[in-house]
């Protein structure tokens, strides 16, 4: 019985894997859904280690960046899944971290510790890998910085609000089926 288990949970996170790379494939040839394509194949590494555990999550992360990298054409948008889901499993990873006695001051705490991350993914991006968000002359503007972090967090608000309305709406309809 417990083989069973074990083989249905990998067949499923094949499936996943194989669904993450669709769409992050999807996201290299229809330029203009890029940053869609891309959340919602890191969608999929937060739910594997939801639903699987914490070293199977860490594995499907690892194998749809290696997928990524193997089969896209374009290199560059394996930064952008290892940043997405990166952030994604770093923010599941440390909620099970937190203490709280109150469930809404947990996730008040959770909330500060996912923006803690964002940062700390997205400045250095920002910094090291400009011409990902912005075109090579508009980089010689004195407020590109403050602009690119101030579109940050507001990507980054929205990027986390369809992450747990996804995760809602998965646990509601599906998550009875694996």
């Amino acid at each position: 019985m417990a083989a069973f288990n074990r083989t249905k949970r990998i067949a499923v996170m094949g499936v996943l894997a194989a669904l993450s790379t669709v769409l992050l494939v999807l996201g290299t040839f229809i330029s203009v859904n890029t940053l869609f394509f891309t959340a919602a194949a890191s969608f999929l590494a937060g739910i594997v280690l939801l639903r699987f555990g914490k070293k199977e999550g860490l594995l499907f992360y690892v194998v749809c960046a290696a997928l990524d990298f193997i089969i896209n054409p374009n290199k560059v948008h394996v930064l952008l899944y290892l940043a997405l889901a990166g952030y994604v499993v770093l923010s599941e990873l440390t909620y099970s971290f937190l203490r709280g006695e109150e469930k809404k001051a947990k996730e008040w705490r959770h909330r500060l510790v996912r923006f803690c991350l964002f940062l700390v993914i997205y400045v250095p991006c920002i910094i090291f890998f400009p011409k990902l968000f912005v075109s090579g002359q508009i980089l010689q503007k004195s407020w590109i910085f403050p602009a690119l972090l101030g579109g940050g967090v507001i990507g980054w608000f929205l990027y986390d609000i369809a992450y747990a309305v996804f995760k809602k709406v998965l646990a509601e309809r599906i998550g009875k089926l694996f």
